[in-house]
């Protein structure tokens, strides 16, 4: 990872008066470069402004720090993602704007896009591209120090907040500046600013033959996965139509089931069949806690946002899971049945 000296960087904002930020007493922003070139502070109650850098923001990966270092006031902070120099006097500017509110009756974290000039009280209502995963309605608190993560590439952004992936668009999306955003509040310190190694993307599948020699652990491209339960045992299942890791193998116990990998992943697709009329698969969950998966039927299965169940003859489908990065995915299988077989699994990491 690179850190980034701020001394390089560019100070813009909008005219007070030409966006009508005078009448409520919005001062001319002072941001305040730290000597050693390695933080920077917002320190006035000020008309919207930005702290942009001096490269550009496609194909990057960045962290930074910030914090409101004041009790006072709970107006917004942010990001802005691929700002252009002038923008602020550009009739034709649109960029992504991360902004991310205090105030009481519109809390929460968005993503929003600025085209134009703005008025002063048009970044109360910004057009809104998404809204946080968890932070959509929550307000950032003084004295609280946020770590923010942004992966930005020309058909995806990603946002990280404490690690928590806040943010995934998939969209065609134009270069740009990445830049510190600030509107109306005070002391606001950005710190810990750097450009973090990319790496390519590596997807990894296990699949069917896979899983003969020891379902308990399988080696692909240099990435085990060791499987584990709580309950019934797991085994291989050779049959030409169900080939693949077989869970419940032919029991009707429920049990927990543990999928552990060699190392940190970003996402997750599992592809399973046979699950059966008196079988349920529901407790989704990776090492960081209870998740939330996407779900696609292929086959005579439903799910109602926890879990999924057969509804007629045997049942097949595909689990995703994407976000905070993880190393272990877990499921409950209700038993009942003959055991349900995975036939594959996919798992992606940057």
């Amino acid at each position: 990872m690179n850190t980034i000296d701020l001394a390089k960087w560019t100070i813009e904002g909008y005219d007070p008066a030409q966006i009508g930020a005078d009448k409520y007493k919005q001062e001319v922003a002072e941001w305040e470069i730290a000597s050693d070139g390695l933080s920077v502070s917002q320190t006035k109650n000020a008309s919207p402004s930005f702290f942009y850098s001096d490269f550009n923001s496609l194909e990057k990966s960045i962290s930074v720090k910030v914090e409101v270092e004041t009790n006072y006031d709970n107006d917004f902070i942010g990001f802005a993602l691929n700002f252009q120099p002038g923008d602020t006097n550009n009739t034709n500017a649109e960029f992504l704007l991360l902004t991310w509110s205090a105030q009481l009756k519109i809390p929460g974290l968005k993503l929003c896009c600025v085209k134009g000039i703005p008025h002063f009280l048009d970044f109360l209502k910004l057009p809104v591209v998404a809204t946080a995963n968890t932070l959509g309605t929550t307000a950032w608190q003084h004295h609280k120090p946020y770590q923010f993560k942004f992966a930005f590439n020309n058909d995806k952004v990603e946002v990280w907040v404490d690690d928590q992936l806040e943010f995934e668009i998939n969209d065609k999306f134009s270069d740009g500046h990445f830049a510190f955003f600030d509107c109306s509040e005070q002391e606001v310190f950005f710190s810990e600013i750097q450009l973090l190694q990319r790496h390519e993307e590596k997807t990894v599948t296990f699949a069917g033959d896979n899983f003969s020699a020891n379902p308990e652990q399988v080696t692909v491209d240099g990435t085990t996965l060791t499987t584990s339960t709580v309950g019934d045992a797991i085994k291989f299942s050779p049959y030409t139509q169900y080939k693949g890791l077989w869970l419940g193998a032919g029991s009707t116990q429920a049990s927990n089931y543990t999928l552990e990998f060699s190392q940190t992943i970003d996402s997750i697709e599992i592809q399973f069949s046979a699950l059966d009329i008196s079988e349920t698969l529901t407790n989704f969950a990776t090492n960081n806690g209870v998740v939330s998966i996407q779900y696609t039927n292929q086959s005579n299965t439903a799910f109602n946002g926890t879990t999924i169940s057969c509804t007629t003859g045997y049942g097949e489908g595909i689990i995703k899971y994407s976000g905070s990065r993880f190393n272990s995915f877990s499921l409950h299988h209700s038993g009942g049945g003959n055991g349900v077989i995975i036939e594959s699994i996919t798992i992606k990491t940057a």
